[in-house]
Formats: C-alpha cells, structure tokens, sequence
C-alpha cells in the first residue's frame, strides 16, 4: 500500500513539473510570437514609409520632368520672337548711339 501510495505522488509530482516545464515553454513561445509580431509590425511600418518616400519623389521628379518638357517646348516657340526683338532693340541701340556722337561732334 504505502508503495502505491508513494507511487501516486511521485506520478503527481512529475505530472506537476511537466505541466509546469509545458507552461513555461508555452510562455516563452507566446513571448516570442509577440515580439516577432511586434517587430513584423514595426518592419512593415518601416517598409511603408520607404514606399511612400519613393512614390512621392517618382512622381515629383516625373512633374518636374514634364515641367522640363514644357519649358522646352515654350522655349523653341518663343525663341523667334525674342530674336526679332532683340535685332530691333540692337537697332534702336545703334541708331540712338550714332544719334548722341553726332549730338556730341556738333557741341
């Protein structure tokens, strides 16, 4: 009987530290996961933020392209006029300057 008995405790006892050693590792693989799971999050957070940064200077260098563009074109249609007009500023120049020494020649 006092066989048995000691037996009985000692299965309790080792179903007792083997329930304790399987909470244990269930505690520490619950920790894991959240600290996986936290840093998954903070990665991915991360990640989205480097996303968003490129996306913003794609499209800001695309704009910037395209504005580039334009100017090229507005250029290429302006650019006769303003050499028309800068012959005729140099003309106006010239005629004014033979106008002031002749000015001058007769003082």
């Amino acid at each position: 009987m006092k066989l048995l008995k000691r037996f009985r405790q000692d299965v309790d006892a080792r179903m007792w530290i083997r329930a304790a050693v399987i909470a244990c590792l269930m505690t520490a693989e619950a920790y894991k996961f959240r600290a996986l799971l936290a840093a998954e999050l903070l990665f991915g957070m991360a990640f989205l933020v480097v996303v968003l940064l490129g996306a913003v200077f794609y499209f800001a260098g695309d704009v910037a392209e395209r504005g580039l563009a334009l100017t090229e074109a507005g250029l290429h249609a302006v650019a006769p006029r303003v050499r028309r007009t800068y012959r005729e500023l140099e003309e106006i120049a010239r005629k004014w300057s033979e106008n002031a020494r002749a000015v001058h020649a007769h003082k």
